[in-house]
């Protein structure tokens, strides 16, 4: 299950503000962390993506995010809210940490393998895969959520990532 889009979003998820602004969109706007982070990588690989291939991504990895992904985010995140006397195990909440980022990978494998047709159908252009302006994968998948306004966050993030690669 280890891919380049799992290494991408290791990676680019670690880089500073990322995780916080992916979180907040999440809970915001009901934006899925894991597809912010595919089109992305989508745009980086130079593939354009439009409404039908976020809706595609979207029924592809249904299953796994709304039976384990949710479910094991409510219980992580329900953990840190009980009192100090009530908290479980640090193996348990390492568990369960675990678990969730599993069934994260079980995500993105699918994202991974939805992509293979369309990197495939890409033409390599004189110029590097970056021929996709970053901004727009990110705007279609905002925009389908009625999030677009959250785009120079986003962007801003983008930027000081590439700054640092």
């Amino acid at each position: 299950m280890d891919n380049p889009l799992w290494q991408f979003s290791l990676r680019y998820y670690r880089a500073e503000g990322v995780a916080a602004l992916y979180v907040d969109l999440q809970d915001h706007y009901g934006l899925n962390v894991n597809l912010l982070l595919w089109v992305q990588w989508l745009a980086e690989q130079g593939v354009e993506i439009d409404e039908t291939c976020i809706v595609q991504a979207q029924q592809q990895i249904k299953y796994i995010h709304e039976s384990y992904v949710q479910p094991l985010r409510k219980i992580r995140r329900l953990q840190c809210k009980t009192q100090r006397q009530e908290q479980p195990s640090p193996v348990l909440k390492e568990a369960l940490l675990a678990a969730e980022l599993l069934a994260e990978q079980q995500v993105q494998e699918r994202l991974y393998q939805l992509s293979q047709p369309l990197l495939a159908s890409i033409t390599l252009p004189a110029t590097p895969p970056a021929a996709v302006a970053p901004d727009h994968n990110l705007n279609c998948y905002l925009t389908f959520h009625s999030a677009q306004h959250e785009l120079p966050k986003l962007m801003r993030c983008v930027q000081q990532y590439s700054a640092g690669a």
